[in-house]
């Protein structure tokens, strides 16, 4: 026998703690498992909105020369062979702040909220949180 039982492995503590231990090493692949999807959704989205943003932008579409300088360089990272991601995060993260702030409005802020609605989404549905309540 490889193994043989003892009273610290029959104990109900012991063998709580290993089902924890089990669950959690369960839990670890199911998300590992699931991580190029959720890069691969990022990327696509962020590539989305801000292809979407650069083309409504207009004369008077935004004033703030930081939210135009925002969407350029988002644009520009996920226009680029391979998208940079981390680039396009931190440009949609100051236009996150911009349309907190009040600077961003209007449909350019619209994109920006659905982005974030829909990050908060996949990010509950990788850690295995479920849906927001409709």
């Amino acid at each position: 026998m490889l193994f043989e039982a003892t009273a610290e492995i029959v104990s109900p503590y012991t063998q709580n703690q290993v089902q924890t231990a089990v669950g959690m090493l369960v839990f670890v692949q199911n998300w590992m498992d699931g991580v190029p999807a959720y890069d691969a959704a990022e990327i696509s989205d962020l590539k989305h909105c801000f292809n979407s943003m650069f083309t409504m932008l207009g004369p008077r579409s935004v004033e703030a020369a930081e939210v135009l300088q925002a969407i350029d360089r988002g644009f520009r990272a996920a226009n680029e062979a391979t998208p940079d991601r981390r680039a396009m995060e931190a440009e949609m993260s100051a236009l996150a702040k911009a349309t907190a702030l009040g600077i961003l409005q209007g449909p350019l802020a619209d994109i920006v909220r659905g982005y974030l609605k829909r990050n908060l989404e996949r990010m509950r549905s990788i850690l295995g949180m479920g849906a927001f309540p409709a």
